[in-house]
């Protein structure tokens, strides 16, 4: 059994986006996901705003791509639960491998809105 105050950080879509923009060290438009980053990169820095190359360099300091591979899992099973962002992978697969299924799964969701 876990400690009472562990947290399991379950990966889904949102960690892969910012997971992506992490290891492209661009961001393609800005969204929520930059805006979830840049706050991050505020917080760590004194400054009251940021170039986007200064918040991958925060970003950067932080580890926090590191942080979320050591720490993400695909599920977490307790004695008679199983907890999944929104499937279990039934072989051992990287997160971000994970990433990939689950953004192909999202575009087949938009696609199936379209039709």
């Amino acid at each position: 059994m876990i400690s009472k105050n562990k947290l399991i950080w379950v990966v889904g879509n949102h960690e892969f986006l910012i997971l992506k923009r992490l290891e492209e060290q661009i961001f393609k438009n800005h969204n929520d996901t930059y805006e979830t980053l840049l706050k991050l990169a505020l917080y760590n820095s004194n400054k009251s705003s940021l170039s986007d190359d200064e918040v991958f360099e925060e970003l950067n300091k932080m580890g926090l791509r590191t942080f979320m591979l050591d720490n993400l899992v695909p599920f977490y099973e307790m004695q008679n639960y199983v907890f999944a962002h929104g499937f279990i992978p039934l072989k051992r697969i990287s997160i971000l491998k994970i990433g990939e299924i689950l953004n192909f799964h999202l575009g087949i969701q938009q696609l199936l809105k379209m039709v």
